[in-house]
C-alpha cells in the first residue's frame, strides 16, 4: 500500500472519497504545494540524465523537456532547470540546436521546425562554437531527420518560458512548413513526409501559428470544419478524428485550438452544455478520460482545462481531485498516473502541476507558490504576457 496523509492507505483513502457511484466530501485535505521542491528536482533531473527506462521516448524527448520547463516555471522554480542545464543560456542554445532547415529530395518542399532530439545527429569535431561546445550535423537520410509539429510546438513554448526573444526562430519558414502540412480535410500531418493526422496535430499547428502571430498561412475555416467533424454526438465531446470515441484529452485539444483561433463561438450553447455535463461526469475522485475507465492523473488537467476554457472550472471538486493526486505521489517527487503505477514520470507530473495552476487559490495554493496558467497554451500567464510583448514588438518592427 502507498501511504497517504495521516497514515491512511490508498484503499482506505479511496473508500473515504467515494461511496458507490457517488462522490462524497473528503474528510481531510492535502497541501500538494508542500512537495513542490521535490517535484521540481525530480523534473530537472531529466535535463541532466536520460534514464534507461525512457530510451523508447527519445523521439518525444523535446516534449518531455517542455513538461519539465513549463512545470518548473509554474512552480516558480526555473532556477533548478538553469542549474541542471548549466545555465539558462545553455538550455536555450540546446533548444535552438534542434531547429532544422531542410529541403526534401525533390527540392519542392521546405522542412523547417524542430527535431525531437539529437539522436540522429553526430558531433562535428571540426566545428566548434566560441565556448568550445560541439555543433551537430545530420548523419542519416533527411527523410528521417526532419521536423515534427508537436516538437516545434514544444520547443517554442519552452523558449517562451525561458523568456527568450525568439529572434533565432525561423518564423516565416516555419509558418510555410506548417501550411504545407495541412491536408484537404483541414487536419495536419505531423511531419513533412508521411505521418499521422488527427486532432493532436491540429492543436500543435494552431498553437504554432498563435505563438508566431500569423494564421494567414493556413485555412482556418477548414481547421474548424475538421474539429467539428470530430465532435461525437453520442458522447457530446471530441474524439481524436471523425467518428472517434469522445475523449477528454482530445476534447481539450479541440477546445484549446478553437480558443486560440478565436472560434469558440462555432459551438452552440446546447453543444457546450452537453460537453460540460460529459466533462463533469469524468470525475469520480480524480478523473477518467472516457466512461467506464480508471482514473488517471493526466485527466486532472485535460478535463479541468477543458472546463476552464468553457468557463466552468468551478464545477470541479478540487479537494477530491487533490486527494486522488496525493495518492499518486512518486517516492522521490513527481506524480504517477495511478496509485499503483510503477514510477512517477514527467507527463503525469506536468499534468497535475498544470491542473493545480488553472486556479491556484481554488486548489488551496498561494499564487506566489504556483503561477496561474493560460489554459489553452498550458504555460503560466506570466509567460503568455511575455509572448504578447514579443507580438507587439514584431508588429512595431514590420
Amino acid at each position: 500500500m502507498t501511504p497517504v496523509a495521516n497514515g491512511a492507505t490508498v484503499d482506505n483513502a479511496h473508500t473515504n472519497l467515494h461511496s458507490g457511484d457517488h462522490l462524497v466530501e473528503p474528510s481531510e485535505d492535502v497541501q500538494l504545494s508542500d512537495t513542490f521542491l521535490s517535484d521540481a528536482r525530480f523534473l530537472s533531473f531529466f535535463l541532466t540524465l536520460w534514464p534507461e527506462r525512457l530510451r523508447s521516448l527519445e523521439l518525444q524527448k523535446l516534449a518531455v523537456i517542455f513538461f519539465t520547463i513549463s512545470s518548473c516555471a509554474s512552480m516558480n522554480m526555473l532556477n533548478l532547470c538553469h542549474k541542471a542545464a548549466g545555465s539558462r543560456q545553455k538550455l536555450i542554445d540546446w533548444l535552438y540546436m534542434l531547429q532544422i532547415e531542410n529541403h526534401d529530395d525533390e527540392g519542392d518542399k521546405l522542412d523547417w521546425g524542430f527535431r525531437p532530439s539529437e539522436w540522429l545527429m553526430i558531433p562535428n569535431e571540426k566545428s566548434k562554437s566560441s565556448e568550445g561546445s560541439k555543433t551537430f550535423l545530420p548523419c542519416i537520410s533527411r527523410c528521417y531527420d526532419g521536423s515534427h509539429l508537436t516538437m516545434t510546438h514544444a520547443a517554442l513554448l519552452s523558449l517562451i518560458c525561458l523568456e527568450d526573444d525568439l529572434e533565432r526562430v525561423k518564423r516565416e519558414e516555419i509558418l510555410k512548413s506548417v501550411a504545407q502540412m495541412q491536408q484537404k480535410s483541414g487536419c495536419f500531418s505531423c511531419t513533412m513526409h508521411e505521418g499521422e493526422e488527427d486532432v493532436r496535430f491540429v492543436y500543435a499547428a494552431v498553437a504554432i501559428c498563435f505563438i508566431l502571430n500569423d494564421f494567414s498561412r493556413i485555412d482556418t475555416d477548414r481547421v474548424v470544419h475538421f474539429i467539428l467533424s470530430c465532435l461525437n454526438p453520442a458522447g457530446g465531446a471530441f474524439g481524436q478524428r471523425p467518428a472517434g470515441e469522445a475523449h477528454a484529452g482530445c476534447t481539450y485539444l479541440a477546445l484549446a485550438s478553437l480558443k486560440l483561433m478565436g472560434r469558440l463561438d462555432v459551438l452552440s450553447e446546447e453543444q457546450k452544455s452537453q460537453m460540460v455535463t460529459w466533462l463533469v461526469s469524468r470525475q469520480l475522485r480524480g478523473f477518467n478520460g472516457r466512461p467506464s475507465k480508471d482514473e488517471d492523473t493526466c485527466y486532472f488537467f485535460w478535463t479541468g482545462a477543458s472546463l476552464s476554457i468553457l468557463g466552468f472550472y468551478y464545477l470541479v471538486d478540487h479537494k477530491a481531485a487533490r486527494m486522488f493526486a496525493s495518492t499518486c505521489k512518486g517516492g522521490s517527487g513527481g506524480f504517477k498516473k495511478t496509485a499503483d503505477a510503477g514510477e512517477a514520470d514527467p507527463l503525469h507530473t506536468h499534468c497535475v502541476i498544470s491542473a493545480l495552476a488553472l486556479d491556484p487559490e481554488a486548489n488551496a495554493i498561494s499564487p506566489e507558490l504556483l503561477l496561474p496558467l493560460h489554459d489553452a497554451l498550458d504555460i503560466p500567464q506570466k509567460y503568455y504576457l511575455h509572448l504578447k510583448q514579443l507580438h507587439a514588438s514584431w508588429c512595431t518592427n514590420q
